[in-house]
């Protein structure tokens, strides 16, 4: 890391915004993840070592709400609310053709938009963090923003962990009820084949269509070479029954302490020997079902002797399958 650490102390309010990709109980950096039991950790000895009086933690992920929900304490002043619950995706939203890209998230642009908004009608100054989470879930259509730890907090001011505005306020005609609604989402975890989509509709000349038509062409095949190993894997680890497979694949178990060092140990090991998930985020998608081998207590090393069996070099040299 670069070295740098929050100087908080007893009498702050602290406020932390993540938004990156995620999976069932982990949240993805660039050649990292961070297990839920890792972030509940630090922020128990965060409370232990008074590193703040109250904390608010906005998280921008798919499957986020599986790193706090059971597992966030009520008692150690923190307030969190993820984008979506622990089983879905969350969405991508206010695709640019300049910039041929999705600008934001459904999740993170609502209480975004609602902070501009009530600042712009000078209500910001009494708009409670509650006020603002239900108005995010009014707005946000396609995925489940949900709310955990202490909810008393909730009656507490977004302005007391945001700041307050430092520019001149004026009257705006736009309240945070009355935001356009977002008709543009997708899910995340499908944004890249939506953008090389769009791409070939803008593309001006055959060979542009064309150049892009292969990239998401190799996009497609890699998603279903990703498909196809942990189908394999499944069928390695339950010998092929039928009703084992259906259940893992279909299942969502919960996310609890007792089984993540089981499902650290699947997820690092099936980025070193089958797909490296930091290079290949369409991977993030399947990674529900180690977690779900880990819940219902498969061996893992009957699993890592799957993944020994059927994975190979052409997976291990995967690139760029988001």
């Amino acid at each position: 890391g670069s070295g740098k650490v929050l100087k908080s102390g007893p009498n702050d309010h602290v406020f932390v915004n993540f938004v990156d990709h995620g999976a069932p109980g982990l949240i993805g950096f660039p050649n990292d993840v961070m297990h839920a039991d890792d972030l509940i950790k630090a922020l128990k000895t965060m409370n232990k070592q008074k590193m703040y009086k109250k904390l608010v933690f906005y998280m921008e992920a798919c499957e986020s709400g599986s790193m706090f929900d059971k597992l966030l304490p009520k008692n150690i002043e923190i307030f969190a609310t993820t984008a979506a619950n622990p089983n879905e995706s969350s969405y991508a939203c206010y695709w640019s053709d300049e910039l041929s890209t999705f600008l934001g998230d459904e999740y993170s642009i609502s209480w975004m938009e609602d902070t501009e908004a009530e600042e712009k009608h000078k209500t910001f100054s009494s708009e409670t963090l509650l006020k603002q989470y239900n108005n995010v879930v009014n707005r946000v259509k396609d995925s489940h923003p949900s709310m955990y730890g202490e909810t008393i907090i909730d009656k507490d001011y977004v302005q007391d962990f945001l700041g307050k505005s430092k520019q001149k306020v004026t009257f705006y005609s736009e309240s945070s009820s009355e935001l356009e609604p977002i008709t543009d989402a997708v899910p995340s975890r499908d944004v890249a084949l939506h953008v090389l989509t769009k791409k070939i509709a803008l593309a001006e000349s055959a060979d542009q269509k064309e150049e892009l038509q292969k990239k998401k062409d190799y996009l497609i095949k890699g998603r279903k070479d990703v498909d196809q190993i942990f189908s394999r894997i499944l069928s390695h680890v339950t010998n092929l029954e039928i009703d084992e497979i259906k259940n893992i694949e279909t299942s969502r178990q919960e996310i609890n302490l007792e089984m993540m060092p089981c499902y650290k140990t699947l997820v690092k090991a099936f980025s070193e020997k089958c797909v490296n998930i930091h290079k290949n985020m369409y991977t993030f998608s399947h990674l529900y079902k180690l977690a779900n081998m880990c819940a219902l207590q498969y061996s893992s090393t009957n699993v890592l002797k799957a993944f020994s069996a059927e994975c190979g070099s052409l997976h291990q040299g995967m690139v760029n399958v988001n």
